[in-house]
């Protein structure tokens, strides 16, 4: 098994983050082939991946929904470290609405050993990165401090393989 690097594009805060969504974070291992993703994208070698709730697609056909290969930022408040731009390729089964699921490898930049197995009270949110046409009930950006919405423009917060 290959190490794995992360070349974080992480941003340390040390203001307290208000978030759009908070809950579970577990990891799993992301179909390298687009038929085995909900969104039919593969997971490419070194990207930061995730998984959310199967409750928030609401395509019939989950290839098509508006929520395919948008971004979302995640936010650990125990070391306070934010990741930004992790794409979204799938839907999570056995996830509540409000809990994700991610690649080992970033569960792992986001500072938790990957035999713990579930980080609890992860904030995170949508940021308008990527994706296709929006629609109404879109996901909430993360917002820092007293209403100041996190800037995230660029979509290469990125795991790479060493």
């Amino acid at each position: 098994m290959k190490a794995r690097t992360l070349v974080l594009a992480a941003l340390t805060i040390s203001i307290p983050l208000a978030t759009a969504y908070s809950g579970e974070m577990t990891f799993y291992t992301p179909a390298t082939t687009p038929s085995g993703s909900a969104c039919a994208i593969a997971a490419q070698p070194g990207e930061a991946i995730v998984a959310i709730s199967y409750t928030r697609f609401t395509a019939a056909n989950t290839n098509d929904d508006p929520l395919c290969g948008t971004y979302i930022s995640i936010y650990n408040p125990a070391n306070q470290q934010t990741y930004p731009n992790v794409k979204i390729v799938d839907k999570c089964m056995g996830c509540d609405a409000d809990s994700i699921d991610v690649n080992v490898e970033l569960f792992e930049a986001l500072g938790f050993d990957s035999g713990v197995g579930r980080a609890h009270g992860m904030d995170w949110g949508g940021n308008t990165v990527g994706g296709k046409e929006k629609r109404s009930g879109e996901l909430e950006p993360l917002v820092i401090g007293a209403g100041e919405k996190r800037g995230l423009h660029h979509p290469h917060g990125r795991v790479n393989g060493a």
